[in-house]
């Protein structure tokens, strides 16, 4: 069973992502603030709580040993090693992939309900920014060695208004090949 859990530390608010086992006990986890620098800018002398990552979606390939998780708020997905807690690449605008050239948006922003396909390829719900307008969800083929990513696939949904919502979503391939 995986889970998150929030951590505050000042005013920051970072996540530990958390294996338990069917007793309810942990069995491993990953702590955002171990890995991962807070960027504390957002302080403006009022100390106002800052969710940093918002972990929200974790997805582990045990024969692997590996952990994706997704960061919610800094836009980026974690390929983590799940024996020693090493970073593997982080995939988003400011991660270790390069932009897919041919695309229109080709970073997600604020994304949730990450999923690792069959084929590999990672489908999500991209929840956009207000300035771009739009939520849709997408599937990006990764080329780890490369370090290229690809939108194979993505649904948009109408313009401003039709369909944007800051918060919260999911995007899921079902069994017959429909998302």
């Amino acid at each position: 069973y995986l889970t998150v859990r929030s951590l505050q530390i000042g005013f920051v608010v970072g996540d530990v992502a958390v294996e338990m086992t069917p007793a309810a006990k942990d069995a491993w986890s990953w702590n955002t603030y171990e890995h991962l620098r807070p960027d504390t800018s957002k302080d403006d002398g009022h100390h106002f709580l800052y969710s940093w990552t918002h972990v929200n979606a974790l997805v582990m390939d045990a024969k692997a040993d590996e952990v994706l998780i997704n960061a919610r708020n800094i836009s980026t997905v974690y390929k983590v090693r799940r024996s020693t807690g090493q970073i593997l690449w982080a995939f988003g605008k400011d991660g270790d992939f390069a932009a897919d050239p041919a695309a229109e948006h080709p970073w997600f922003e604020q994304p949730h309900g990450l999923e690792r396909l069959p084929n590999g390829n990672l489908i999500m719900y991209d929840n956009g920014l207000l300035k771009r307008g739009f939520n849709r969800a997408v599937e990006y083929a990764l080329d780890e060695n490369a370090r290229t990513s690809r939108i194979v696939w993505q649904y948009r949904g109408g313009g401003r208004g039709r369909w944007f919502v800051n918060y919260w979503g999911d995007a899921d391939r079902l069994p017959n090949g429909n998302t």
